[in-house]
Formats: structure tokens, sequence, C-alpha cells
């Protein structure tokens, strides 16, 4: 059984206790935009002759491990075998395809590229799923472009990639959500972790008796700075040491394994101290594909998981030093526990902005989605929002 913040994170919670019916979303605030579309073959994209002075701009939303769209669609079909009520949850969350319940006139280009045009802003949105690491970084490497992260935030240490999740029958939601691709990948290059967080996180043991993933724990040879430490992960008062040899957990051991590591108390239980630093990742048998190894030029930076501002706000901005002017750097997190309907009140709440925005600074429209969203989540129930 999964651990609370990812039940909460994948929906597993209602996924697991009776129907999921699609989420009934509440009205827009300001009536319905007066948007059309380029309709154009599925494999040319073209734009009418009045849509050619349109601002273009690209969504490219990423999603990490369970967050597939096929994911979603398998584990509801599973769940639809004990109980068909669950068919109602079918295209309610797949991007882009989901997105439809909410724009009928958005153009569905094929499972991971869409067309919305919006006419009150004058702005052509092509909406691209990706679901690899290395596609990831050169998102956030390509100027100009809206970088959308959808997925887990792994106790803080950063973006998590893998391929769909294979199907096991014994587990929950029929999906196997074990092996290394929750943590260092199977492909360093393309799966596992893009690292975002400190340079220490704390993660409790119950999680790595889900994941069973190899794993470099913080030996207590290693001088620990508790500024180093997510501090909303673990306390560094709690910090002792513990033994792993002899354990279960000692074949997980990434690294050659040693008497003394860091235990600490998470907030989810008894854990160890684990190496999770966002630069400087890189070792003989793993390449550097981390935030610090990252340049970043993407014109916002959007991560939607649990409580990506305790996790990643001061290591974006501080530490990297990724800093906002007037048209470019933007990005925005999550204050709680996220929920998997994010990325389609997310995706609507930019294309309801209702004025005219092609070729100036994004910010106002920005900031129009991240209250939409917010006032949405609110009238859902759901305590998490956009900062």
């Amino acid at each position: 059984m999964a651990i609370d913040r990812e039940q909460r994170s994948t929906d597993l919670d209602n996924f697991g206790k009776g129907p999921l019916f699609a989420p009934v979303l509440p009205k827009p605030i300001l009536k319905p935009l007066d948007v059309h579309v380029a309709r154009a073959a599925a494999n040319a994209l073209k734009v009418n002759v009045v849509n050619t002075n349109f601002e273009i701009r690209e969504l490219v939303v990423a999603q990490g491990v369970q967050f597939h769209n096929d994911d979603f669609e398998r584990k509801i079909r599973f769940l639809a075998q004990s109980d068909p009520t669950e068919l109602g949850g079918l295209a309610q969350f797949t991007t882009p395809v989901g997105l439809l319940n909410d724009f009928p006139d958005i153009v569905i280009r094929d499972d991971n590229n869409a067309v919305f045009i919006s006419d009150a802003q004058r702005v052509e949105f092509r909406i691209r799923v990706i679901n690899t690491k290395d596609l990831f970084k050169t998102a956030l490497e390509t100027p100009g472009v809206h970088v959308i992260y959808s997925g887990h935030a792994r106790f803080g240490r950063g973006a998590c990639f893998a391929p769909d999740l294979p199907p096991d029958p014994a587990e929950p939601g029929g999906q196997d959500l074990t092996g290394n691709n929750w943590e260092m990948g199977t492909d360093p290059v393309k799966f596992g972790l893009f690292r975002m967080g400190h340079p220490f996180v704390g993660v409790p043991f119950v999680e790595m008796d889900e994941h069973k993933y190899r794993m470099r724990p913080v030996p207590t040879s290693v001088k620990v700075n508790p500024a180093d430490m997510d501090k909303a992960l673990a306390n560094p008062n709690s910090l002792r040491p513990i033994i792993l040899r002899g354990t279960r957990f000692e074949s997980f051991i990434l690294d050659p394994v040693v008497d003394t590591y860091w235990g600490c108390t998470t907030v989810h239980g008894p854990g160890v101290l684990l190496f999770a630093d966002f630069q400087n990742t890189a070792t003989p048998t793993f390449p550097s594909t981390d935030l610090g190894a990252t340049n970043i030029q993407c014109r916002c930076f959007t991560v939607i998981a649990c409580e990506t501002f305790d996790h990643f706000h001061q290591i974006l901005r501080k530490r990297k030093g990724f800093t906002r002017t007037e048209t470019e750097g933007f990005a925005y997190f999550t204050s709680d526990l996220s929920d998997i309907r994010f990325v389609r009140l997310y995706l609507g709440s930019l294309f309801e902005f209702p004025e005219r925005n092609d070729f100036k600074s994004w910010f106002p429209s920005l900031e129009f989605a991240k209250t939409r969203t917010n006032q949405k989540l609110a009238a859902m129930g759901n305590k998490c929002r956009i900062v």
C-alpha cells in the first residue's frame, strides 16, 4: 500500500475506494472565450491564414513515473474489472485528451500533442507530452517554452521518470511499483531521478519497502550541515547513527557498505538520510542529468507534485540562480500534497485568460492561471495551491 503522499498525488485513495467518476469542475468565472481552432491533418500542423499573426506558445508537459497517460488508463480498466463504474474515469486524467471535457474545440493531433487557439489572447497553444529525463532536460534548456512537470516529487529528491508501469495483478492498482526507476534509473539517461533537491534528504524506510530500489545512504563519516537538509521532511536534530548491514536494506545500498549511516526521523516515521544533491551527481556509472547540469532557458517552469515549494523553490531560485525578469524566468510550485487533476485544471486556466496577450510578458496570464487554478482547487475542497 502506497504511503500517504503518493496516495494523494495519484488519487490512489479514490482508485481503491469505490467509484471514480469524472471530476465536476467549477464553471469559469468569466464567460467562455471566443475561440476557434486551426483544423489540420495529424501529421501536418498548420495554422489558418487568419491566425498567422498569433503568438505560438509551446506547453511541454513532462509526465513522471506513475503519471503517464497509459498508466492512468490501464489502472482504471484494471479496477473496472471488479467495479464497472470506474470506467467513468477514462479520458478524464490524460493530457491532452482529458482537456476535451472542458474545451471541445481543442484539436487533438494524437495522444501526446494538441493545439488550442485563443482568439481573446491571440495565442496558439501547442501542447506536447514527454516522459523521459533526457527530453525533460532538453525542454528546460529550450528558450521560450513553458515546461510543466507532473509527477512525484520523490520526497524532495526531484522529478522522476520511468517507462509505463508493468502490470501486477496482486497490487491494488494492478501495477508494479517497485524497481530502480524510483531512484537511480535502469537507464540513467532516460529514467530515474532528475535531481532537483537539497544535498541531503531524509527518506522513510516504509517508502523503500514500497518501491525497493538501489540507494545511496549517507555514512556518518560525512559531516551534514543542517542547511543542506530538506527540513520539510526530516528534522536535523533527529540525526543518529544506524546500522544497515545485516538488515533488509543492505541489498538496496549502491555504494560499498559501511558500518554506520545517518538515520533520521521523517514525516512518515524512521528513515535514513540519502544523498540527493541537485548538482555534481555524476558517478563512473551514472551520468550527471540533474538540475545543476542543466542550462535552464525555458520561459516558465511549473512543478506540479507534492509540496514542491518547500522542496525545490530555494534550490531553483537561490542555489541554481534561476531568476525572474519582466519577461523570463517564471516559476510556480505547489503548497501541499498534489492531485492528478492538477494539470487539467492548470492548462485550462492558461487557456481562459480573457485579454489580448500576444507578444507581451506572460506574467499577467500566468498569474491569472495561478489564481484561477487555486479557485478551482478550493471549489473541489483541495488544500493544495499554486504559489
